[in-house]
């Protein structure tokens, strides 16, 4: 896995209310498809049960009941510029029960990755448009720079994603993957969800 520099990765604050509560319980609610999100995921998940917090992850189709934890957090990658619809659906489905816990969102896109702040700033605006969409508004949202895995490509999807990545300077070697998510703002995201319950 080749891993060139990060470019950054955009922290929104989505609400400035404070509460008085500990984490006591989190779940980590993703999709993924080519694996990043999930890997992200496990850093956020780890970050936060370095921190001493207890952490379940899971899929969509297994989500258990949120009434069980005190933080929820939903993550998804972008691809042809939406996010993952099982997770939109769900988010959809469940805004009433997001809307009564604390919670956050991390969207996952090679846009993020982009030497153009016009890309990067489409990412946010697309994570933006998703929260808006579903009806939720989290306490945190968070836009980082995927993975391209050429590994795990058909070859039409190669050569669209070689396109892509020449375009924007990245790698090109189909015998290579190539990692562009920052994992500093990747832990420094898990930081930011226990500091926004104090």
């Amino acid at each position: 896995m080749v891993r060139p520099a990060p470019l950054g990765t955009t922290l929104i604050s989505a609400s400035s209310d404070e509460e008085d509560s500990a984490l006591v319980r989190c779940l980590i609610l993703y999709e993924t498809s080519e694996g990043q999100t999930a890997k992200i995921a496990g850093e956020i998940a780890a970050t936060l049960r370095d921190l001493g917090h207890t952490v379940d992850e899971s899929r969509t189709a297994d989500a258990p009941k949120l009434a069980d934890y005190g933080v929820v957090i939903l993550g998804s990658p972008i691809h042809v510029g939406e996010h993952d619809p099982k997770l939109v659906e769900w988010a959809r489905s469940h805004a009433e029960e997001l809307a009564a816990v604390r919670s956050a969102f991390f969207s996952v896109s090679l846009a993020q990755a982009s030497k153009n702040p016009q890309e990067r700033e489409e990412a946010r605006h697309m994570a933006e448009s998703f929260v808006a969409e579903v009806g939720w508004r989290p306490d945190l949202l968070a836009c980082f720079a995927g993975a391209i895995a050429y590994s795990q490509y058909g070859f039409l999807k190669k050569l669209v994603m070689r396109r892509i990545a020449r375009k924007e300077g990245g790698g090109t070697d189909f015998s290579q993957d190539y990692e562009y998510t920052d994992w500093d703002q990747v832990r420094s995201f898990a930081v930011q969800i226990v500091e926004s319950l104090s």
